[in-house]
C-alpha cells in the first residue's frame, strides 16, 4: 500500500495510506462490484457498441481466458475457466450466474443451427421473456424428452442461444447493437 500511496500522491491525489488499506481490504463499505457493474451499464448505455476480446489467463494453476469488454466509456473484465459463448456472454452481462431465456432471439439461433424442424418447432412453441436460472434451464427446457435425447451439440447451441437471448433481451441496453470481436461470428 505503501506503493500505491505513492504512485498516487504523485498524481495529486490526497489520500492516505489508511483509506488504500480499507479500499484493498474492503472495510469501508465499498462496493467495487456494484460500482463496476453501474459504469458497465452506464458505459453500453452512451455508445451503441461494445467491443470484447480475450486473452489467456491461469487460475489455480489451470488455463482460463480472460474476457474484456468495454467501449469509449468503460472497460470491464472477467476472468473465466473457460473461452467460449457462455463466458463471453457472462462477461457482457456483468453476471457472475447466467440467465437464460427462450425469446425469438433464441429461436433465431436456433432456427439457423440445428436441422431438426420437429425440434426447432417444439422449442417456437415455448416462447417466453422468462428468465431461468442454469438449474431451472437444465431441468425445464434441456430435460424436456425431446432435447434431451438430441446430440450434444444441439443441446448446447439451445443452451447458447437462451443464454444470447437472456442477454438481448435484459443485461445489454437497447442502445448497444454492435459487439466487436476478432474471432467469433
Amino acid at each position: 500500500q505503501n506503493v500505491m500511496w505513492n504512485i498516487l500522491t504523485g498524481m495529486g491525489v490526497d489520500i492516505s495510506t489508511g483509506q488504500i488499506a480499507n479500499i484493498i481490504l474492503g472495510n469501508k463499505g465499498v462496493d467495487f462490484e456494484s460500482e463496476m457493474d453501474a459504469a458497465r451499464i452506464a458505459g453500453m448505455e452512451k455508445q451503441d457498441h461494445v467491443g470484447i476480446d480475450d486473452t489467456g489467463a491461469r487460475i489455480v494453476g489451470k488455463d482460463g481466458a480472460t474476457i474484456v469488454t468495454g467501449n469509449d466509456y468503460f472497460a470491464a473484465y472477467r476472468t473465466n475457466p473457460s473461452k467460449n459463448r457462455l463466458a463471453a456472454c457472462t462477461a457482457l452481462a456483468g453476471v457472475s450466474e447466467l440467465r437464460y431465456c427462450l425469446n425469438k432471439t433464441a429461436i433465431k439461433y436456433i432456427d439457423e443451427k440445428i436441422r431438426n424442424k420437429n425440434l426447432v418447432r417444439m422449442l417456437r412453441k415455448m416462447v417466453s421473456d422468462l428468465l431461468y436460472s442454469e438449474a431451472e434451464f437444465s431441468l425445464k427446457i434441456l430435460g424436456l424428452p425431446l432435447v434431451k435425447n438430441q446430440i450434444t451439440a444441439w443441446k448446447k447451441h439451445i443452451r447458447d442461444a437462451s443464454a444470447i437471448g437472456a442477454l438481448r433481451s435484459k443485461f445489454i441496453p437497447a442502445r448497444t447493437s454492435i459487439l466487436i470481436c476478432d474471432d467469433a461470428p
